[in-house]
């Protein structure tokens, strides 16, 4: 038998394609919103975790992203002394600068010690910036500071009402004090102490009174900080105080009140836990803070509206029956309990309707439609059901599951005959389009994961421990076909009848001899979290970028080998599970409700019959050794010129395969030694 060295010289050009993604649900996020800022009583930005930083000129209707420079860090102390400059701080200690009204910023400034906790600037040049218990002032608008005297307690709140300097500091256990700054930090007054109550959020109305909060305490002075009254906390943590007039006070933190008496009564917002920032200017006061939760009243608090509310819980399945049109179920947690859903959405996961479901267990954690759009099947619990109404109402069909059962995935060859693996050596099989299901087994100690068949008797199964089963009698019997991973099967594809694919957590494997054998694939496949397909050709797939796990990236095949990687330029998330609804659009579900919807730009129909990949592949020959002939796999990105020359070990020339024009897409080639 021989076995050789290929090299091929290929000319090709190379067509990249990029995928648009786009926020569905959350306007303007889900990060914790943990500062912001209003220029009127219309436009207003804010920031908060994860590197997140939004701006609306409409009271909410509608956001823009701020872009500082790819960070992923924690922002806040945003300012803006004049309507274009602007400053912010991240949680790396990093200092930056906008000139353009908070849409774009670049970096300033390093402070080489503590993480900041608070800023303020008087104009575009003078501002303060607290780290730890050091108060720093720059008087050239951010390019260098210099050190004040040292305060006691680390500086929560630095804020500027008119010419007047306040800043409140917070030290466990003891030394909480306020003091008042009337020289730009030259010399300071002392108006508050207390050794147990510190203060973290204060403002001042027109009239001079003060209004100060913290870990359970709240006080007032209406002498101007000459004596203190002691108030009734209304929650555990204030973190904000806005005064809406002088009378009117808003109190974000742990939760979200209005008081109407100056702090002599509060009356609590409904639905306000977690709500840490307040913000006012004319008519608008916002109520922000956790997952993006933002509240806006337009009458000083008596009336909230919704601008964006994401609901805790978690997705669990769903599928699509075309780019618009899909299904989605999970768990929704309020107010401490969990309901389960499912839901059904026309445009794109903007809108949802509710079905129908039986309340109690768990939420349906596969669903799956045939080809005809109207039956479908969800799997919960030990349950599976069926819908012959596209979807509108389910009922259980028979299936003999017991307590041991975990099934996977739903597969259907045609509209009669359909498996579903179970996480052991079972699996379960209907002949009649799913209204029964019959138990069966493959004889192995691994546990099933997915099925695949190419006809009605060639099939596949992936299973643990880095093996795919496969039957050529249409399941009757089943042999073990091995590769060596350490990584979880998470899906398998076939491009053809030969050319096939197991995607995993770490190496996938790939056969060109219809599962005879497989082999592992190189670099192009990558490590994965989750895939899906919608063809034998078209996938998306959510990529291992590092260890953390809200880095990834987004991988996009259009012939079921070369991926393209694009990391989105989205708030990070934690991704639970992504589906393809067509060759063009793909929809990621993430933690905290998140949705977020990719579009394929570089396509303009989905009519199209075959997508390009966006480079040049050589696969390995198979068989390797031969004798004496094996099989030459390439796929093209577009059209072009290609030589391919075979050398042997010696380097010496031994045939010329190809040389000439060829056209884009997947090729073969047979040498016969």
């Amino acid at each position: 038998m021989k076995k050789i060295l290929l090299l091929f010289l290929m000319l090709v050009l190379t067509a990249h394609s990029q995928l648009k993604w786009e926020l569905i649900g959350a306007n303007p996020t889900y990060n914790d919103i943990k500062g912001s800022w209003s220029f009127n009583d219309s436009t207003m930005i804010i920031v908060g975790t994860s590197g997140m930083c939004m701006k609306t000129t409409n009271s909410g209707a509608s956001w823009i992203r701020g872009e500082i420079n790819g960070t992923a860090a924690y922002l806040s102390g945003v300012c803006f002394p004049t309507p274009d400059y602007g400053y912010i701080f991240d949680s790396d200690r990093n200092f930056y600068q906008s000139t353009d009204g908070g849409l774009t910023w670049s970096f300033k400034y390093f402070m080489n010690e503590y993480e900041p906790t608070a800023i303020a600037f008087k104009d575009s040049l003078t501002g303060f910036w607290g780290i730890g218990n050091r108060l720093r002032r720059t008087t050239n608008g951010g390019s260098s500071w210099t050190s004040l005297q040292s305060l006691y307690g680390d500086m929560n709140c630095v804020k500027f009402v008119g010419n007047t300097l306040y800043v409140s500091c917070y030290r466990q256990y003891n030394f909480h004090r306020l003091y008042r700054s009337t020289d730009m930090g030259a010399s300071w007054d002392t108006l508050y102490r207390d050794d147990y109550k510190g203060i973290k959020a204060l403002d001042v109305n027109s009239r001079g009174d003060i209004f100060v909060g913290g870990t359970y305490f709240v006080a007032r002075s209406t002498t101007n900080g000459t004596t203190w009254e002691i108030l009734p906390s209304p929650t555990y943590e204030i973190t904000d105080i806005e005064f809406l007039d002088d009378t009117t006070i808003a109190i974000g933190g742990t939760g979200a009140y209005i008081s109407r008496n100056l702090g002599t009564t509060f009356t609590h917002v409904q639905d306000g836990a977690n709500l840490w920032q307040v913000e006012a200017a004319g008519n608008n006061t916002f109520l922000m803070g956790r997952s993006g939760t933002i509240f806006r009243s337009t009458d000083k608090g008596l009336n909230w509206t919704v601008v964006n509310k994401m609901g805790y819980g978690a997705h669990y399945a769903a599928c699509f029956l075309s780019r618009d049109t899909g299904f989605l179920s999970g768990m929704e947690i309020r107010y401490g309990n969990g309901n389960n859903y499912l839901k059904k959405t026309t445009d794109g996961c903007r809108t949802w309707t509710d079905i129908p479901f039986p309340a109690g267990g768990v939420p349906a954690r596969e669903i799956y439609f045939l080809k005809n759009g109207t039956t479908g099947f969800l799997h919960r619990d030990r349950e599976i059901m069926r819908t012959v109404d596209g979807g509108m109402t389910w009922a259980t069909v028979t299936a003999p599951l017991n307590a041991n059962d975990t099934l996977r995935k739903f597969f259907f060859r045609d509209d009669l005959n359909g498996y579903i693996a179970s996480f052991n050596q079972y699996y379960f099989k209907t002949t009649d389009g799913g209204l029964n299901w019959t138990r069966e087994q493959i004889n192995t100690s691994s546990s099933l994961m997915e099925f695949y068949f190419l006809n009605e008797q060639v099939g596949f199964v992936t299973r643990k421990n880095n093996i795919v089963a496969k039957t050529t009698n249409g399941g009757l019997t089943w042999s073990d076909k091995h590769f060596s991973t350490s990584g979880k099967a998470l899906g398998i594809n076939f491009v053809n009848d030969q050319y096939g694919f197991v995607y995993a957590t770490e190496n996938g494997a790939y056969t060109i001899s219809q599962g005879e054998a497989w082999m592992l694939t190189n670099s192009s496949i990558p490590k994965m979290l989750d895939v899906d397909h919608c063809d034998n050709l078209n996938g998306i797939a959510i990529i291992w970028a590092d260890p953390h796990p809200y880095s990834f990236h987004v991988g996009k095949t259009r012939d079921g080998e070369t991926w393209m990687r694009q990391s989105l330029p989205v708030q990070r998330v934690e991704p639970a599970f992504i589906e393809l609804a067509d060759r063009t659009t793909g929809y990621i579900f993430a933690s905290n409700n998140v949705i977020i919807k990719l579009t394929d730009t570089a396509l303009t129909s989905v009519e199209e019959e075959y997508v390009l990949p966006h480079e040049f592949t050589l696969s390995q020959n198979y068989p390797n050794p031969f004798n004496p002939e094996t099989v030459i796999r390439y796929v093209l990105p577009a059209s072009g010129y290609v030589k391919g020359i075979v050398y042997d070990f010696l380097g010496r020339e031994v045939a010329t395969l190809i040389d000439g024009e060829k056209s884009a897409g997947s090729h073969e080639i047979k040498f016969n030694a």
